[in-house]
């Protein structure tokens, strides 16, 4: 499994953090939960509740770091994008990534660009299924949901869970600054419909 180290890992997310789009503002938004930031990994099985900025962007230097990064656009409109480390480990990433909507039905796939042999499945109408091979290219999937609509989103990484790369941007900041541990699943709100 790939892992942000030393100087170079934390370079890239200091980079992330320091790329995302928008101006920053204050929402009343936080993690779900009994604390502000939501039970945590230690809540069994329950996904925390990350609340999106809505309008706002992410961008990371593909190849340079490993990284699952949720945006969302006002009318309903999530980006899902990710990338590897492989410029920096030599190795790729496979990822096996399933969305659905808080509807109990699949968030409309709009577009995709994915690396060479990536696959998108309906999975029984209710969630979609997408697994690439991940190098130095930014994979990405574009999803409509009804405006406002939660998505969750779970992650696989080499065939292992992997919420500690999950990016957002939650009250202006990269992941709401919170430090600790994200579940996978991980459950996404915009801020704004």
């Amino acid at each position: 499994m790939h892992f942000l180290k030393y100087a170079s890992g934390i370079a890239w997310l200091a980079s992330l953090a320091a790329c995302y789009g928008g101006t920053p503002t204050s929402s009343s938004g936080g993690y779900a939960g009994g604390s502000s930031y939501g039970g945590g990994p230690d809540a069994g099985t329950q996904p925390m509740l990350a609340f999106v900025d809505a309008g706002r962007t992410l961008n990371a230097t593909p190849g340079q770091g490993v990284g699952v990064f949720v945006t969302y656009q006002p009318g309903g409109q999530w980006l899902i994008q990710w990338t590897c480390d492989t410029s920096i480990t030599q190795e790729s990433c496979f990822f096996d990534i399933a969305v659905s909507s808080d509807t109990g039905s699949a968030a409309q796939l709009v577009n995709d660009s994915l690396a060479p042999g990536g696959t998108v499945q309906d999975l029984n109408g209710s969630v979609t299924d997408i697994q690439t091979t991940t190098t130095t290219e930014e994979d990405q999937a574009a999803f409509s949901t009804t405006p406002g609509a939660t998505i969750t989103v779970n992650v696989e990484l080499n065939g292992q869970p992997s919420g500690q790369y999950f990016f957002f941007v939650q009250n202006g900041i990269v992941n709401g600054g919170y430090q600790g541990t994200l579940t996978d699943p991980m459950e996404f709100e915009p801020t704004s419909p």
